[in-house]
């Protein structure tokens, strides 16, 4: 898509996955290393997109938070142990990340495939977490290995 190639920008994310949609957020936490995860609900969290270069499967990105991450500003988008995409401060990892527009709605809108460097996609991801009063608690993620179905919509907020 020559229109974000070279270019960088703020945007909000959407993702939708057979038949759900809803927005990818950011969780926060007064707990050490419980926070500063992806999720597919909640408030919509601002990423910055960071171009690096054009690659076979789409466009190469590094991507931080915005500034109205709050106290994820800046931190990078990298992934845990268990493939779950979470910002992090202190990363020596080169966290590129590869944006394969599947459709562009305007000039400031567009639907993707999101892949990490290695090309898995990006997807919801559930964790099990326990089992309470005979019901189990699910937390959704995001992260690589999750749903292959699972599709992406940016809306531009700003070109930097």
């Amino acid at each position: 898509m020559k229109s974000l190639e070279g270019k960088s920008f703020i945007a909000t994310l959407k993702w939708s996955d057979k038949g759900k949609s809803g927005p990818v957020s950011c969780s926060y936490s007064i707990l050490p290393a419980q926070g500063g995860w992806l999720q597919p609900q909640g408030e919509q969290v601002e990423l910055r997109f960071e171009f690096v270069e054009v690659v076979k499967t789409g466009l190469c990105f590094r991507i931080s938070g915005a500034p109205a991450a709050g106290e994820y500003a800046d931190g990078k988008l990298d992934l845990s142990l268990k493939n779950f995409m979470g910002f992090y401060k202190v990363s020596e990892a080169d966290n590129r990340w590869v944006v394969n527009v599947t459709r562009q709605v305007s000039d400031t809108e567009f639907d993707f495939d999101w892949l990490d460097k290695a090309g898995n996609k990006v997807g919801r991801k559930d964790e099990f977490i326990y089992q309470a009063h005979g019901a189990n608690l699910i937390v959704h993620y995001m992260g690589v290995y999750g749903s292959g179905d699972t599709g992406f919509h940016a809306r531009i907020l700003k070109w930097l």
